[in-house]
């Protein structure tokens, strides 16, 4: 069974999550505003320049009250896709998302 926010998505802090994480060809920003976490994608390098828009913004939605586990939603998509934090035991955070992993590179 795909995985898809709970119907009534559990309230976590996910302040601990917000910061730059970064790999070649993108730098994923974890921002909170008003309405909660959201991830902010932009592609970097020569892919960047053959997009009209290299950067995309998804509001993140909490599946668990671990605060480690979220789903999002790309437009046109019609499934959610995880985004989950962790950390290494020598302290490194990682995010991962769309089969890849990401390292916490500030914040």
């Amino acid at each position: 069974m795909p995985l898809t926010p709970p119907a009534e998505p559990p309230v976590v802090d996910a302040r601990r999550h917000i910061g730059r994480y970064e790999r070649a060809g993108t730098v994923q920003e974890i921002l909170i505003d008003d309405e909660g976490p959201l991830l902010r994608m932009t592609i970097t390098g020569p892919l960047a320049e053959l997009l009209p828009d290299p950067t995309e913004e998804l509001r993140m939605t909490p599946v668990d009250e671990s605060g480690d586990l979220f789903v999002v939603r790309q437009p046109g998509a019609l499934t959610w896709t995880p985004v989950t934090f962790y950390g290494l035991p020598t302290g490194e955070k990682y995010m991962h998302f769309g089969v890849r992993a990401t390292p916490k590179v500030s914040g």
